[in-house]
């Protein structure tokens, strides 16, 4: 069988990132003697023909991944795939089947819908269909049953079997066409994502681990610098992007796996929990090339952390903040507005802790997700569920309040985040540059939110993000590190 794999544009293809599920899902299947072929949109170049791949390919099957954001181009090309083409199942997996397979089957064409880890059920999924059988009884699957009823099956526990594929089928990626234009990567390196670990023993509400197992699962350490080597070689990649939840979960294996990586010559970024680290391990890492971490503070109150279940103590993030910067690594801080429990002092404690602390806060609005504990919690807020899940197809969470969860109005907690986000701007640049006018760096950022919230025609939007995330790489970013010694 001929197996067609699409990963739909993501904001217009603004954001560029190597999908690892379809890859590995990819690998999974020709290991079990399939066919497989690659579309990703995002990528510059490719061919977007979906309809003529079919017919090139003799395509069987077609499996499309995403986001739920990317919900409105799923739905576009399932819709497009089953006029032209009625009796080639389409199959959506991926993160966006998270508490939504009846939305799906109920607003796309899509015929099957997977929940959970793909690698397992889609290939008994496609066994079934090649012996003529029906595929009801696969774990993590959901249909329509003759009657019309849907049927939803919970999905299989994922098992440690299920991480040991090889390393993902890269030469049915385009993958030169990655390197350079990665969301996370550098200018001047050849970036690619890469993972080592699955899951997340914590269980914060707007994240899907808070309705979900908490177990993790880790690659052998050998295996992994074994693909590193693989990318290095054969693609010159010298940055890896670890899409990693939480990188250093586990601190006898972090350091097992660093103590290697110090001798592969790379850069890498990736996700952590700020109260994990310490001296130790963050001197490792920056010794074994770590040149950014991310970290999702979320809020600087503790009434809205508890709220969301962050348990995260802030006694220590500011000692942690400056061991980071000591180092020389550079720390992007993630924030949320929003939650349940904001308010506008909430909101201006977490502004007071940005400026004393020099990070800049440009906070996303807290958007409920189906599969989340939020979710759950605001249902009765959240209205008409269909229409709610189609507009997160088309929202920039980073600019649009989707839906007031808050006992303020929402006026009110725009104007005070709009406020906060431009005095901890404006804070950094005072730091920075000492005898820049504080009014004029408001003046600037003010200037810079009022273009940044702008309702623009795609083609322009793109460019603007474009423009925005490389004045952040290049500047911003930079400028909340001020402090850098060399690692002994």
């Amino acid at each position: 069988m001929n197996i067609l794999l699409i990963n739909p544009s993501y904001r217009g293809g603004t954001i560029s990132y190597f999908p690892l599920g379809i890859a590995y899902v990819s690998t999974y299947l020709k290991q079990n003697g399939y066919n497989v072929v690659i579309l990703d949109e995002n990528i510059k170049g490719a061919n977007r023909n979906i309809l003529q791949q079919i017919e090139d390919h003799h395509i069987d099957i077609v499996g499309i991944t995403g986001f739920i954001t990317q919900v409105t181009q799923v739905k576009n090309i399932a819709d497009s795939i089953k006029t032209r083409y009625p009796h080639t199942p389409v199959v959506l997996g991926g993160p966006q089947t998270q508490g939504t397979p009846e939305f799906l089957l109920n607003n796309t064409r899509a015929d099957y819908i997977i929940t959970g880890t793909g690698e397992m059920p889609f290939l008994a999924m496609l066994k079934s269909l090649e012996a003529g059988k029906s595929p009801e009884n696969t774990p993590g699957l959901s249909f329509r049953r003759q009657d019309g009823s849907i049927s939803v099956n919970p999905p299989e526990s994922l098992n440690q079997n299920q991480f040991l594929v090889e390393k993902p089928a890269y030469e049915l990626f385009q993958i030169e066409k990655y390197l350079n234009t990665n969301y996370h990567g550098a200018i001047g390196k050849k970036s690619l994502d890469i993972i080592w670990c699955r899951g997340c023993s914590y269980s914060c509400t707007f994240c899907i681990n808070s309705m979900q197992h908490n177990k993790i699962y880790f690659r052998p350490v050998a295996d992994l610098i074994g693909e590193i080597r693989y990318l290095k070689e054969n693609f010159g990649v010298n940055d890896f992007i670890f899409a990693d939840e939480n990188f250093t979960i586990n601190r006898k294996k972090s350091v097992e796996m660093l103590t290697e990586l110090k001798k592969e010559n790379i850069t890498w970024v990736t996700s952590v929990r700020v109260d994990l680290l310490d001296q130790d391990i963050l001197t490792l890492m920056k010794e074994s090339g770590c040149r950014k971490i991310m970290v999702g503070f979320e809020s600087f109150s503790p009434r809205v952390l508890e709220n969301m279940n962050k348990k995260m103590n802030l006694k220590d993030i500011p000692e942690k903040i400056n061991l980071i910067r000591d180092l020389g690594i550079q720390l992007e801080a993630n924030f949320m507005v929003g939650m349940p429990e904001e308010t506008p002092e909430t909101i201006t404690e977490t502004e007071r802790f940005c400026v004393e602390n020099g990070l800049f806060w440009g906070p996303a609005y807290t958007t409920p997700f189906p599969g989340t504990q939020l979710y759950e919690d605001c249902r009765n807020i959240i209205g008409d569920e269909e229409q709610y899940i189609l507009k997160l197809g088309d929202l920039d969470f980073s600019k649009t309040m989707l839906v007031n969860l808050t006992r303020f109005p929402k006026k009110t907690i725009i104007k005070t985040r709009n406020h906060a986000l431009v005095n901890t701007l404006a804070g950094i640049i005072k730091r920075k540059f000492r005898f820049s006018p504080l009014q004029l760096a408001r003046f600037i950022c003010r200037a810079m939110l009022f273009v940044a919230d702008l309702q623009l025609p795609p083609f322009l939007l793109g460019l603007l993000n474009f423009i925005k995330i490389r004045l952040i790489k290049k500047f911003l970013i930079p400028l909340t590190g001020n402090r850098e010694r060399k690692v002994r």
